[in-house]
């Protein structure tokens, strides 16, 4: 305001004194007052962006707020349209299923029951808060280490594995009609009862699920609550928990060769030596499938279950989605990374109109968040691929976006710059991560043999026939973490983590035989 007043002021005295030395004052102090505005402008928008919790949400509403949209179309839908039906899919679609003899218990008494019930002890309000404030959501993880990568991973194990063995694999990929909203409550726990949920314990559990409503805010308007009478809540920590719970009795129930429950998503996966006999036996598999989905009031929706048929020398070249991935019937990962590199061109737009707008602190953020993120998602499957050249070649883009370097500049000192990993070190780190926190599944060359050699304590690399199953974690774990110290191998996940990833930004590689020919020095 104090620099408006003061421009309108020359602007008076450019026109009363209508001078060249008065103009000119009044434009120079024209031009500093905007670029104010502008500074003031950028400062905020990283503000913004750098108090987000949800930063790509924050990115998109701050490049919609300087990019003129057309006018949309006034919707009529109200929120009590969307309450009604968000609480009643779950019914609808748990009375569309067919009804059949078979019992759920009848599946559920393949899982041994457990004699033993589950208890808690008394508990106080004090403690309770303050173990709630003690808690770090953003740092929480998975008990078991488990993500929709690693699951992922374990499948296309078991597929390349096949595939060395001169086997042929199909990979049924089940979709679920509105999964978590059909569950019915009773069925629930008599699941937990059988686990050994039972008593108070089970109560908790019955309170929980039982007599809830629900409303819906739209166009800045409460609905009415409705209840919602069968289904586990979603957005919450106990509705997947209790999913899993409610299927853990599927793969039992199931002789595949191989299975995938991640939540609502099952995969099965059987191998044969011959076409014939592999067409059949997934048939009977679905159909069982489909037996237990019906029994337990799940529908399984035929049109979007997706089967991939994968060999060594496939006629036709087809590939599905799966956990995120596109994995196809050659076992590469070609379409996956075409589908990566179609969502990058969104992200390198977003950098660049932030760069614009706001400040290179907040154009960095929006890298790791739209970038990064993207680019590197399940890089520990396919980073060795030869196709994943062109994902790192939109990196380098990215980064001259961020450094505004000519095309023909080198990257290398912008990576260190900037801390950011190339795809060539992000792969080698996902990788060394993996066989650091399971040494367990890997053999070390001293097991094959008594003798006392120099390499007895190195990892050994299986043999692979194919070039497909030589892209996995299998044969480049052992080959890239043979190249570190003995030392480094010793020491605690989180600080080997943080010492590799340290050395591979110093060092920026551009190629995994980089690495290898010219390992970091970590001690």
């Amino acid at each position: 305001m104090s620099m408006k007043n003061t421009l309108e002021a020359l602007q008076t005295i450019a026109r009363v004194e209508k001078s060249q030395q008065s103009a000119e004052v009044f434009k120079s102090y024209k031009r500093s007052y905007f670029q104010e505005i502008e500074e003031n402008h950028r400062n905020y928008n990283a503000y913004i962006l750098n108090n987000a919790d949800n930063k790509q949400k924050a990115i998109w509403k701050i490049i919609n707020t300087k990019t003129k949209t057309s006018n949309t179309k006034e919707c009529k839908l109200n929120a009590d349209d969307l309450n009604l039906y968000f609480a009643t899919i779950g019914e609808k679609t748990s009375d569309s299923i067919k009804k059949i003899d078979k019992d759920p218990c009848d599946f559920l008494k393949a899982c041994k029951s457990n004699a033993k019930s589950f208890w808690l002890a008394p508990v106080s309000e004090e403690e309770v808060t303050r173990l709630i404030r003690s808690l770090k959501c953003k740092n929480s993880k998975d008990v078991s280490g488990r993500s929709t990568i690693t699951a992922a991973l374990d499948l296309y194990k078991k597929i390349t594995r096949a595939l060395d063995n001169r086997e042929m694999v199909e990979v049924a990929m089940c979709d679920l009609s509105k999964a978590f909203d059909t569950l019915p409550h009773k069925l629930i726990l008599q699941k937990l009862q059988h686990y050994g949920i039972r008593g108070i314990t089970q109560e908790i559990f019955k309170s929980y699920l039982e007599n809830r409503t629900q409303i819906v805010k739209w166009n800045e308007k409460w609905s009415k609550p409705l209840p919602t009478r069968c289904g586990v809540p979603q957005g919450s920590i106990l509705g997947p928990l209790l999913f899993i719970i409610y299927v853990n009795d599927l793969p039992i129930n199931m002789r595949v060769d191989g299975q995938c429950l991640y939540a609502d998503d099952t995969s099965f996966c059987i191998k044969e030596e011959t076409e014939d006999t592999l067409k059949p036996k997934m048939r009977k598999i679905l159909e069982d499938a489909n037996e237990w989905f019906t029994a337990n009031k799940l529908k399984l929706n035929g049109d979007k279950t997706q089967e991939l048929f994968i060999s060594s020398k496939p006629t036709n070249v087809t590939s599905v989605k799966f956990l995120g991935f596109y994995l196809n019937s050659k076992a590469s990962w070609k379409d996956h990374i075409q589908e990566t590199c179609k969502n990058l061109a969104s992200a390198l737009f977003s950098i660049r109109r932030i760069k614009n707008i706001s400040t290179p602190q907040a154009a960095r953020v929006t890298y790791f968040a739209n970038f990064h993120s993207k680019a590197t998602y399940g890089i520990l499957l396919w980073g060795t691929s030869s196709d994943a050249d062109k994902i790192f070649v939109l990196q380098k883009k990215a980064i001259r976006i961020l450094c505004q370097m000519n095309y023909r500049e080198s990257c290398r000192p912008a990576f260190k710059q900037q801390q950011i990993l190339t795809i060539p070190s992000a792969y080698i780190l996902s990788c060394l991560r993996y066989v650091h926190n399971h040494l367990h599944e890997f053999i070390k060359n001293g097991s094959y043999h008594e003798h006392n050699t120099r390499h007895a304590d190195a990892l050994s690399t299986p043999y692979h026939r194919l070039k497909v199953s030589q892209h996995s974690i299998d044969h480049w774990g052992p080959k890239l973490y043979n190249k570190l110290q003995d030392p480094m191998k010793r020491l605690a996940p989180a600080l080997f983590e943080k010492k590799v990833k340290d050395a591979l930004l110093e060092m920026s590689y551009y190629s995994i035989q980089e690495f290898l020919d010219n390992p970091p020095d970590l001690k």
